[in-house]
């Protein structure tokens, strides 16, 4: 068989397989046709391209070169070198190639997009856009220039104008993953979240196993978590609530989310909203005693004592260092009246930490319910003493003078209680009995009037004492 009749067999055969994407076989047949005739252009040109594709850039870069000596070389032979120079980031010799490409093709659109991501890549923004502008001139739908012209402006942070960028190129190709990515990136950066979650999962929806969204979501769910915090931290506890709503429905393994959703249910009067977030955070993280704690403090406000002694248990087990978990533990004892229990636990607590003056204070609140006066004034002594800004203290020392029946005392407590506390209607009902001890009738039906609120003051003013 004539060797030219051959190449030309192994060219054509080389041509279908590339159609077909059976890539390297083609290359296999164009190396074969080249053995025969080493100087066919077609053939150089299609292994050039073949090699593009399988992204065995320096060996096209080669072959593109080679091709590009001749003076019959076409726009779409400078457009491929143009191409593999910036695979292999060499971006002036890029955007030299793809300069002579819109040389001898002005309307050559992939050629000017070329360009513009070359002198992009090479800082020179302003020369960039305006290849990319020309582009849209000659082809004003053309996705990749506006996506292109999308990642400019970001860079520069015009986050405004990457966004109308990006929104451009996804109307004219919505299947383009990368174009959803940095939409959702810019409106991430512009704090609009909401609209970043959408363009990130449109992104996973057109290519789910594409990672860059995905971090992007976890970044995202990092920002919500983040300005939960801060309207936490402003006892903003519904707008926190919604943040941190958001936060774990983009990652619903985040502990940390849980818990501080749990904290703003608590603060809501959410009782078993917040139940439900402590104990898929325990769920999460078995091991970690804070959640138990948090939990059982729940169960102790909801008045589950039973509950509550059994996370706090399982608190101190994990650590058996944490005073909170004893302290909070003796406190649910005393409810249910196991008052040993109750001082076994705070007895210990103290033991660790004999500087808090909140576990004297517990500890004295054990023992009036056992009535056991003096070791209670000690320790409500012993805290105000440590801490002599401690309302509840001077509260409960009234208290426990009043039943000693040392009115002046309790009094000069109340009055103290109040002052730090001025809310605190406990205070205006035990210092209203106290008054009624010393038959102050008139002051002690203001009190009274005080704690059971305006309403009831007017009913109040009806009793005559005498």
């Amino acid at each position: 068989m004539d060797s030219t009749i051959q190449a030309e067999r192994l060219k054509q055969t080389a041509q279908r397989l590339f159609e077909a994407h059976k890539y390297q076989e083609a290359v296999n047949l164009c190396k074969r046709a080249l053995i025969i005739n080493a100087g066919d252009s077609d053939i150089l040109e299609m292994l050039a391209r073949l090699y593009l594709i399988l992204g065995q850039n320096r060996e096209s870069a080669d072959l593109f070169e080679r091709l590009s000596r001749s003076q019959a070389a076409k726009p779409e032979i400078w457009y491929g070198l143009g191409t593999a120079w910036s695979r292999l980031e060499n971006f002036a010799e890029a955007a030299s190639a793809f300069r002579k490409a819109v040389e001898l093709h002005p309307t050559h659109v992939e050629s000017f997009n070329g360009l513009g991501r070359a002198l992009h890549a090479s800082a020179d923004f302003e020369a960039a856009r305006e290849a990319l502008e020309t582009a849209l001139k000659i082809s004003p739908e053309c996705s990749e220039s506006w996506y292109n012209l999308g990642l400019i402006e970001s860079d520069q942070g015009a986050l405004d104008k990457a966004r109308a960028d990006f929104e451009r190129a996804a109307k004219a190709n919505p299947e383009f993953a990368p174009i959803w990515n940095n939409l959702g990136t810019v409106q991430l950066r512009a704090g609009n979240l909401k609209e970043a979650r959408l363009a990130y999962e449109k992104a996973l929806q057109v290519k789910p196993d594409y990672a860059t969204p995905k971090h992007g979501l976890e970044e995202l769910s990092r920002k919500h978590f983040q300005k939960g915090v801060e309207f936490l931290k402003g006892g903003k506890n519904a707008e926190a609530l919604s943040e941190f709503d958001s936060a774990i429905e983009i990652n619903q393994l985040d502990t940390a989310a849980y818990s501080n959703r749990a904290l703003s249910s608590l603060r809501l009067g959410k009782l078993r909203r917040a139940l439900s977030d402590y104990s898929e955070a325990i769920r999460l993280e078995p091991l970690k005693f804070r959640g138990y704690l948090n939990r059982g403090h729940v169960h102790f406000l909801a008045r589950d004592y039973k509950r509550a002694i059994e996370d706090f248990s399982q608190a101190y087990r994990l650590e058996p260092r944490s005073v909170a978990a004893l302290m909070e533990r003796g406190l649910a004892w005393m409810k249910l009246r196991k008052f040993n229990e109750a001082l076994a636990d705070l007895n210990l607590a103290i033991e660790l930490q004999a500087d808090d003056p909140v576990l004297y204070f517990s500890r004295g609140l054990i023992y009036s319910k056992l009535s056991n006066w003096e070791a209670c004034l000690e320790d409500l002594n012993k805290a105000i003493e440590m801490n002599p800004e401690l309302a509840l203290a001077y509260l409960h020392r009234g208290l426990a003078y009043k039943y000693m029946k040392k009115f002046d005392l309790a009094l000069a407590d109340l009055n103290k209680s109040l002052e730090l506390g001025p809310d605190d209607n406990a205070a205006y009902y035990v210092r209203a009995w106290t008054e009624f001890s010393l038959k102050d009738y008139k002051t002690a039906i203001g009190d009274l009037g005080k704690f059971l609120g305006k309403r009831s003051f007017s009913v109040l003013r009806q009793f005559k004492f005498r």
